[in-house]
This record gives structure tokens, sequence and C-alpha cells, in this order.
């Protein structure tokens, strides 16, 4: 993939160096001068002491976060996950061994970020994050940096800090006894599709399958009256009117909340309605409890782990 800064540093006719360690690689003296300063900004590797201390300024970074929240690999992702509703931008001193660990230079003033997204949320941080970093050099904020504080936080600070690590598949694994409706769809607005193991409905010995929600969730206020009472406990899908022209998925959460979904895909296959999923691998049974004779549909469920 071809970054901004490399078409820019192109267009400029400046010399560019694409490595993927800085093992063995030292930045080279132009016409006998060192460099001034690096700037790095999204960059996923920690620049080493003997890269920065050759700097004549050493370095900066732009972190789309107010610092100290949300430092680490992931900061956009963490915010919207967080529920975080006011953002910043900061700039900062590359710290010689951790990753935003350096003295704060400057920092946009806190503002209400209304993202639901991570695309959404980085088209708001970048510019803003461009002008900083502009307004830096300019003022040449890098030249006597504030002096570093060698004191740690108190463990009460540090505790109230967000992090922001960076994210696997294990944080888009749903947990129905303690992930709330609201959790889970914003969950999958910032980093789905999400995903569980389910339990075949008969019974039968089975290997551990995951199903992927690919179409993601909408809570559902218009289930009707009669269907709540059968709703399962949280993480027990229910399908209703499975021999009807259309069928409705209800799956209830921790708390209370009764959430939809339409498509989803079990792993090794393509993705399917839920109903057409369901009927392909043993995940639905007749649910019990129920008089057919009464009602002009049928529940089935299914366990989700």
């Amino acid at each position: 993939m071809t970054v901004p800064i490399l078409s820019a540093a192109k267009n400029l006719s400046l010399p560019v160096h694409e490595i993927d360690t800085f093992t063995g690689w030292t930045p080279p003296a132009t016409d006998g001068r060192c460099i001034n300063l690096v700037v790095a900004v999204s960059f996923g590797l920690l620049v080493p002491p003997r890269i920065i201390n050759g700097a004549k300024y050493g370095g900066m970074n732009v972190h789309p976060s107010l610092l100290p929240n949300f430092r680490g690999a992931a900061p956009l992702h963490h915010t919207l996950l967080s529920g975080t509703e006011v953002t910043g931008v900061s700039l900062q001193t590359l710290h010689p061994s951790k990753f935003d660990h350096g003295v704060i230079l400057a920092q946009t003033t806190p503002f209400e970020h209304g993202a639901q997204t991570v695309q959404e949320l980085e088209e708001i941080l970048s510019p803003i994050g461009a002008q900083l970093l502009l307004q830096g050099i300019r003022d040449r904020a890098y030249v006597t940096p504030p002096k570093e504080t060698t004191g740690r936080s108190a463990p009460d600070e540090e505790k109230a800090i967000h992090h922001a690590p960076k994210l696997s598949a294990a944080d888009r694994h749903i947990d129905w006894q303690s992930w709330t409706a609201e959790r889970i769809v914003r969950t999958h607005k910032v980093i789905g599709p999400l995903w569980n193991y389910f339990s075949p409905a008969d019974g039968k010995p089975s290997k551990q399958t995951r199903l992927i929600w690919s179409s993601g969730f909408r809570e559902s206020p218009e289930c009707p009256e009669y269907i709540k009472p059968l709703v399962p406990s949280a993480g027990h899908p229910i399908i209703v009117g499975l021999q009807s022209p259309t069928q409705d998925i209800y799956i209830r959460t921790c708390d209370g909340h009764v959430l939809q979904s339409d498509y989803v895909k079990v792993e090794g296959d393509i993705t399917r309605s839920f109903v057409h999923a369901a009927r392909r691998t043993r995940m639905i049974g007749l649910s019990s409890g129920l008089d057919e004779s009464s009602q002009d549909f049928k529940l089935f469920d299914c366990s989700l782990s």
C-alpha cells in the first residue's frame, strides 16, 4: 500500500528508505550533514535510541489521543470501544524505550468527536494531527522541550489511564454473560465482525465451531410481547417463524435487551442467513415448553459461548 508521505516525498524528489527493521540500518547523512529531526506518525516500530540520539533535535511523534490516555498501538479503536466521547491529539517527543511515553509538547483542546467507526474518527483526527505537527515544527517546539519527569504516576492515576494495546481476535469474541446490548452493537461497529462458538442443539458431541456474525446486530424494540417470555437467558438465540416466508432471530443480552441479526458465517462455509446456516449445522432444535398448537410459529434455540 502506498502511504501519502511516500507519494509526497517522491514528488519533492526526497530520498526514500523503506525498511521493516532498524537492525543494521543507519540514516545516511545528506551532503555530509546529519539528520536534524526524526518525525514518526502511525509508525509501528520503536525508533531505537541510537537513531533518536543521532538526530540533532531527537524525535517527535503525533498520537491520536490526549496522552497519557490511550497509549498504545490502537488508540482510535480503544477510544471508541470504551465509549469515550471526548478526544484530541497529542504531539510528543520520541521515548527511547517505550511507545507513547515521551514528553508532551502540545495537545489540542479536548472536544466531542461524534464518531462511531474508526474510519470516521481517523478522518476527524488526521487533519488536526497534521496541523498540530506543522505548528510544532514552525514553533520549534523540539528545540527546548520540557524536561521529562522521572517520578512514577500514583497508583490511582495509573489505574485511571486507558490503555490501547494491539487488538486480537479475542477482542471480537462476545461474552454474552457480561456484554451489554450497547457494548455488542458498538464493538461490532468498531472492530466487527464479532464471533462465538456454538453448541449443536441435538446435544451430540461435536468439535467447537466458530460462528461469525457477519451483518452485526441491531436492537429489537419491535420484539413481540408474546415472544419475550420465550426468549431464553443471555446468549441463546431463538428463531421465530421457521416455516414462514420471513424468519426472525432474537437473542437476549445480559442486561435484558433483545438483539437481532440477519447473516452469519459458520467457519469454513460461506455467509448465509442465520436460519439457513442453522439448518446446515445442527445448530437448532425444537425449543421445549412450547405448545405449538397455540401459535402459528415455531421456536428453535441453541447455545453460544
